[in-house]
């Protein structure tokens, strides 16, 4: 294993500096922020822009072999060249970095773990919160170690429940092996160390995060849109409206929820699910239902060949979407009355007048209860 750790770590690691662990086992801070730190210099292509650590500082491996790691590249070399036999498990402190311009030498776990949280590097309970990749859980019992406590944990429930009612105190720690059933291949495996964990969360394809599009249409219809950034296997999606289940549907056609909504509050959820996310991931939107006054408008036109007849013409916003009427008031009292349905109109309206005081009105009645009336009106005078 020595032999092998000096052919894969050439060229940035100085292997003159290799040390055995019985000359120094005990400067070594075995923890689990250094498996979550060097996790997540894996899967980012960019260091943390909070800090950087000062070269060299040294780290040691499962196996007890200290290393020195002499700049960036010589770091990614031992992140690359880890495996489930011989991964790095802790390191030599103190550790000088460089925060925000600011040189601080790390001397403890304590403050590591500080730095961590306060530069929002992804601990183990941010991967495992609510298993956002959700491609396996945990085979349960298991125990965890919750600064220094050990706790028993017989479900899911429990898991959650403890989570929840310790909230940011939430650091558990793994007693090793433990069980994981992966979904998409439906067995069972065993994880030994924390290295496997995450490089098993990090094979987990995330779940889709879908948006939602809101088209509002006229006479309280809406029509919501699933849409995903990636469809790279078949996307599954439940739709909820403040909580309840409204229908499912699927990515491999075409599919449109319209709804008709009465005025109000409404929270719309999209479920989303693949083979590789069994619990599914949420998105959702808030929508305020109002129904305004729509504002009516029309033109009119005299015949010449018969100045008595005169042609209106609606000219507003929603005229192929509302049903609306055209109403004649003559000295003030109701004369007669065209109603035009959406889309089915022409939203044209002719009428030949006698002589006398009229009014000519488009209405809409009853849109909500702050609008009783829309209305707009001309009048004409015929001698």
């Amino acid at each position: 294993m020595f032999i092998w750790a000096l052919g894969g770590l050439t060229g940035c690691i100085d292997g003159d500096e290799l040390d055995f662990p019985e000359d120094r086992t005990d400067e070594i801070v075995k923890t689990l922020d250094v498996f979550t730190l060097l996790n997540y210099y894996s899967v980012n292509d960019r260091p943390n822009a909070c800090f950087s650590i000062v070269f060299p500082f040294e780290l040691a491996y499962n196996t007890g072999i200290i290393i020195s790691i002499e700049d960036l590249a010589g770091l990614n070399e031992v992140i690359e060249n880890q495996s489930n036999a011989f991964y790095v498990e802790g390191v030599i402190l103190p550790v000088l970095v460089n925060k925000n311009g600011t040189l601080t030498s790390i001397e403890t776990e304590a403050e590591l773990n500080e730095l961590m949280k306060s530069c929002e590097v992804p601990q183990l309970v941010d991967y495992l919160s609510d298993f956002k990749s959700q491609c396996f859980e945990l085979v349960f019992p298991i125990t965890l170690v919750n600064h220094q406590d050990t706790i028993m944990v017989n479900n899911n429930d429990v898991y959650h429940d403890l989570k929840g009612s310790l909230g940011g105190d939430f650091a558990p720690e793994f007693i090793f092996p433990i069980e994981l059933e992966v979904f998409e291949s439906d067995e069972v495996i065993e994880v030994n160390n924390y290295y496997q964990l995450l490089q098993t969360l990090n094979s987990c394809e995330p779940c889709p995060e879908g948006t939602i599009n809101i088209n509002p249409e006229y006479d309280s219809r809406y029509t919501f849109k699933a849409v995903y950034d990636r469809i790279d296997a078949p996307i599954t999606y439940k739709w909820y409206i403040n909580e309840d289940f409204i229908r499912e549907a699927s990515t491999t056609k075409e599919d449109s929820l319209v709804l008709e909504l009465p005025e109000g509050e409404f929270e719309i959820c999209l479920q989303s699910f693949t083979s590789d996310c069994k619990a599914g991931s949420f998105s959702c939107r808030l929508l305020k239902v109002e129904r305004p006054c729509p504002i009516l408008f029309f033109e009119k036109e005299q015949r010449s060949t018969n100045p008595l007849i005169y042609d209106f013409f609606a000219d507003f916003a929603l005229q192929n979407e509302i049903s609306y009427g055209w109403v004649v008031y003559k000295n003030n009292e109701f004369l007669f009355y065209e109603e035009e349905f959406p889309g089915a109109g022409d939203g044209k309206f002719t009428f030949e007048f006698t002589s006398g005081s009229y009014k000519v009105c488009l209405e809409k009645e009853n849109v909500n209860q702050n609008c009783q009336l829309a209305q707009y009106c001309t009048e004409i005078i015929i001698e």
